[in-house]
């Protein structure tokens, strides 16, 4: 084998390890937005939830004649 053909061996490989490393980070990073985004949504249906339940509570008590609610 000549060293010309050799050479372009020996970058075709560092290329592929280098394109391999880039593939493992990229695995990474997506797992990392993924449970962040993971989080996000979690926070937001809490959020949601307890929105919900203020409202429902407010409506509650709207709809209770006054001489039924406590007074503080």
């Amino acid at each position: 084998m000549s060293k010309k053909v050799s050479s372009l061996l020996e970058k075709k490989d560092a290329a592929n390890e280098d394109l391999t490393a880039i593939r493992k980070e990229a695995e990474g990073t997506n797992t990392t937005v993924s449970g962040s985004a993971e989080t996000v949504l979690i926070a937001l249906r809490l959020h949601n939830l307890h929105n919900l339940a203020q409202h429902s509570v407010k409506n509650l008590f709207a709809e209770c004649p006054r001489e039924y609610t406590r007074q503080t």
